[in-house]
């Protein structure tokens, strides 16, 4: 016996297609972002201050987004970066990191100078910055 679909049973079917339809590119999209954003970046006041973070973005997936390294001194700079435990894009422009629990501890959203720039959980204004690659000592000349 054919049940009728009745109005009120299709929209949330067309609904969930929609959603699924969205995460499957949400995947695709994802991993396509990756590579750019993996790699060393420095977390700074955006004041004049002199503590710095530097952490790692992983392609490693783990809960809540891809793995983050957190360098040395980092839990001293700035103390809720203990809680960080991975990164995300909620946005081509937003850029999440997250706690084990998959809340979003800090997010940055790149500023129209390009900047990536977010309140902290102790309503600090901070800017994340891509680490360049360091360039290799040029050779001292022999005297």
């Amino acid at each position: 016996m054919k049940t009728p679909q009745t109005p009120a049973l299709r929209r949330p079917l067309a609904r969930l297609a929609a959603t699924l339809a969205t995460l499957a590119s949400l995947g695709a999209s994802a991993q396509a972002i990756l590579p750019p954003m993996t790699g060393d970046w420095t977390i700074g006041r955006t004041s004049e201050w002199p503590d710095t973070c530097t952490l790692g973005l992983l392609p490693s997936e783990t809960i809540g987004g891809w793995d983050v390294k957190l360098h040395r001194g980092c839990k001293k700079a700035f103390a809720w970066t203990d809680d960080v435990t991975a990164w995300r894009m909620a946005a081509p422009d937003d850029l999440v990191l997250a706690d084990a629990t998959r809340h979003g501890v800090i997010h940055f959203k790149r500023d129209e100078t390009g900047d990536w720039v977010g309140t902290g959980p102790d309503q600090q204004d901070y800017i994340i910055t891509r680490d360049k690659p360091r360039q290799p000592a040029a050779p001292r000349k022999k005297l």
